[in-house]
């Protein structure tokens, strides 16, 4: 299994997946990723592949706050955690904290220091995506959804997961579906 980081296939196929200790290092890993355009992501696990050294590869489906949907593997039965994000991707430096145990390396984080809220953030919020700025974090769903990523909107916004939303705003019409 191919594991470098130049390589344009890592995290993207079964053959070259990402590689961590456990399935709770794979969620942290998960929620941790957004686009290294800044924008978080949406996910749910699709479902295990069985491989040639019979290891299960974890396969999820995930979807950009701003409508693109990838595909990734994780092997959750590593010897150690290498967390590295696939091409595209990095973790979002505001979960640093949290992941501090996994000895990450700082080039792999998203640098997004703004400092004070200025009128340049604000500014910069104001061209998001409506679903990113209700989001303002990566989460998902270790379990398969039907009908995703519409389904962990909804189940989102029965928990309250979301930053408070106007009731006449219906994400569902904003968020394209995989083709």
């Amino acid at each position: 299994m191919a594991t470098k980081k130049n390589n344009k296939l890592y995290g993207f196929s079964r053959e070259s997946p990402v590689i961590v200790s456990s399935i709770p290092a794979s969620l942290d890993f998960m929620r941790s990723l957004v686009s290294t355009n800044k924008f978080h992501i949406l996910f749910h696990r699709k479902g295990s592949l069985v491989t040639q050294n019979s290891k299960p590869i974890d396969h999820y489906e995930i979807m950009t706050t701003d409508n693109q949907y990838f595909d990734i593997y994780i092997s959750a039965y590593g010897k150690k955690d290498l967390f590295i994000p696939p091409q595209g991707f990095l973790f979002d430096s505001l979960r640093a904290f949290d992941l501090q145990d996994y000895k990450i390396n700082k080039k792999y984080f998203l640098d997004d220091d703004w400092g004070d809220m200025s009128d340049e953030l604000l500014r910069y919020i104001q061209t998001l995506p409506l679903l990113e700025r209700f989001l303002g974090e990566s989460i998902g769903t270790n379990s398969r959804l039907k009908k995703f990523p519409f389904d962990l909107i909804d189940k989102l916004i029965e928990n309250k997961t979301l930053m408070p939303i106007p009731k006449d705003l219906d994400f569902k019409t904003l968020i394209k579906a995989r083709k």
